[in-house]
């Protein structure tokens, strides 16, 4: 006999929930799968527009990835909302590690734990963060966007889970 041994408590948990509030009804359970697909769906488009700097262009976005055939399968089943938790989780804290702060810090951390929490093919947004991290860095105009006051600091991604300190790059890019 095999065992399943995924860790996924944060899909597990909104499982347990929903049955218990639909009562183990099948319509219940596709119905939540509808609505977290139309979140993931307004979270790519909310992306899409802070990206493209266009909100029409967010919208199309948006509405292509709400209406593409590949996206239904994580709708059609139970099964698929593991997928759903995790994208809509892993939009968020995209958006959110891109809102300046300690607040954006604090929301996008959440959101990575709690992506991470509901499928295990979210913890490559740690990469991708500290690349984004360091993509913002490059030099834009003779000016470098991570600078601060005339000092470079440190990834956010990097810094979030206190792996500047251990990085000879990131050493010297912290102020004296």
């Amino acid at each position: 006999e095999q065992v399943d041994v995924l860790f996924r408590p944060a899909t597990v948990l909104v499982q347990h929930l929903v049955h218990a509030l639909g009562g183990g009804r099948a319509w219940v359970h596709h119905l939540v799968n509808v609505l977290l697909h139309t979140l993931v769906s307004l979270e790519v488009a909310a992306l899409g527009g802070a990206l493209l700097g266009s909100v029409s262009a967010g919208a199309v976005a948006g509405a292509l990835f709400a209406v593409h055939p590949l996206t239904s399968e994580a709708v059609n089943g139970v099964v698929g909302r593991a997928d759903l938790l995790a994208a809509l989780l892993g939009l968020d804290e995209f958006r959110q590690h891109r809102r300046a702060g300690l607040r954006g810090s604090v929301s996008s951390g959440l959101c990575l734990g709690l992506a991470c929490l509901a499928k295990e093919s979210a913890l490559p947004l740690i990469a991708w963060m500290v690349l984004a991290d360091l993509a913002a860095r490059r030099r834009v105009g003779g000016r470098s966007l991570g600078a601060t006051r005339g000092r470079a600091r440190p990834p956010v991604g990097l810094r979030r889970v206190g792996l500047h300190r251990a990085t000879p790059l990131a050493r010297r890019a912290e102020p004296p």
